[in-house]
């Protein structure tokens, strides 16, 4: 086990940023504040979220982002100053209560010192410079910034750390409307509102280019061979509703891998109504548009020797399995894993392996990173109880 200490950041309250990132390349931003009387910003707990786009699906970049907020006067009992409802907010500041306050943040000038200077240093940092940096990943930011919260910190001066990153199997939220509830059991792809399936494509069409990049392919590629192997794979969606037709001449084969949990009612809390991922199709379509082929698939624990035999024909192998769906299915999570790293030390890559989904997302990836811009320095990890003990 581990524990990592690391100060608290009382700035937890003006919110977070969520980088949405694929490889070094920021699709854009989420400011997540905390509900009133709160700390944490997990959506469904009464957050607010404000998103900023990065010219991806808008003509807009980033900039200087402000959230204004009516702010208690006096301390809570936990010792902080939350901020009201801010409906009720001019109401609180007339009756003495609240006072208004707003914040600042540079986007821009943090996601240009993010991706230039700390992205390219970040694997090797984590003890993991044989990798590729996660082709679709999220890195969550607090201010850090020294003084009470909500004080006025000049843009400049203003201190984001990484709380958490996370690449294990970040979701698309412009899909959501494609998974199934028991209120929506019939829902896929074509439920998805236009607008949002457009924004979803786009992204999806950038993990393509980008993995495309990773894996030498340009114009003057020639095509490969098309593998018929994909077929000793029993299918288990029911259709393929949204997928792009494959490309007559790809000019490499990759597949997206997931995972179907036959004890739940729809296959999984992420499942479409075919058993698919409900945001598989972006994924697929993108490596199908960059000019690959890409082929939605189950990982089935009973077929695991066929399952690795048709991954070695595979030029690529985007993993979206959601951590702990292998084992609901009654598969065996460590096996699946060291199949991967077999493939891998074969030439395969696997996006995202699983020791980047170990090591990126621990807890102790913060204090490797302490010393970059995007760490707090007085941060440190216990791996002992005596070194606990010893502080």
């Amino acid at each position: 086990g581990q524990l990592t200490d690391q100060r608290f950041a009382c700035r937890i309250l003006e919110g977070e940023l969520r980088f949405n990132m694929v490889n070094t390349v920021c699709l854009g931003v989420i400011h997540k504040v905390p509900a009133p009387g709160g700390m944490s910003a997990v959506g469904g707990t009464g957050s607010e979220y404000f998103y900023y786009d990065n010219g991806i699906i808008s003509d807009s970049k980033l900039g200087t982002a402000e959230f204004t907020a009516y702010v208690q006067k006096e301390k809570s009992a936990d010792g902080n100053y939350h901020r009201c409802a801010t409906d009720e907010g001019e109401k609180k500041v007339e009756e003495g209560t609240h006072e208004k306050k707003t914040i600042s943040i540079d986007l821009a000038a943090l996601c240009k010192k993010f991706t230039a200077e700390d992205c390219p240093v970040l694997m090797g940092t984590l003890g993991l410079a044989e990798e590729p940096i996660p082709l679709w990943w999220t890195a969550d930011m607090i201010n850090a910034s020294l003084g009470e919260c909500w004080t006025a910190v000049p843009v400049a001066e203003q201190k984001w750390v990484v709380g958490e990153f996370n690449c294990s199997c970040v979701g698309i939220s412009k899909c959501l409307p494609a998974y199934c509830k028991p209120d929506t059991p019939n829902v896929s792809w074509k439920d998805i509102p236009a607008e949002e399936a457009g924004h979803a494509t786009k992204y999806g069409d950038i993990v393509g280019k980008e993995a495309a990049g990773m894996l030498g392919v340009d114009a003057g590629s020639k095509a490969c061979d098309v593998p018929t192997m994909i077929t000793k794979l029993t299918k288990i969606a029911k259709d393929d509703d949204g997928l792009l037709p494959q490309p007559q001449a790809p000019k490499k084969q990759t597949c997206v891998v997931q995972i179907y949990v036959r004890s739940h009612e729809f296959g999984g809390t992420d499942k479409s109504c075919n058993g698919h991922r409900y945001d598989t199709m972006p994924f697929c379509n993108g490596m199908i548009n960059a000019g690959m082929a890409c082929y939605p698939v189950h990982y089935d624990y009973t077929q695991h020797d066929t399952f690795c035999e048709v991954m070695e024909s595979m030029d690529a192998i985007l993993v979206r399995c959601n951590p702990g769906q292998i084992k609901a299915d009654g598969g065996d999570q460590q096996k699946f894993d060291d199949a991967m790293r077999a493939l891998q030390k074969k030439g395969k890559p696997v996006w995202p392996s699983p020791d980047v989904m170990e090591f990126m997302g621990a807890k102790d990836a913060l204090t490797k990173i302490r010393n970059l811009n995007i760490g707090m320095p007085d941060t440190g990890t216990y791996y002992t109880e005596q070194e606990f003990i010893d502080g």
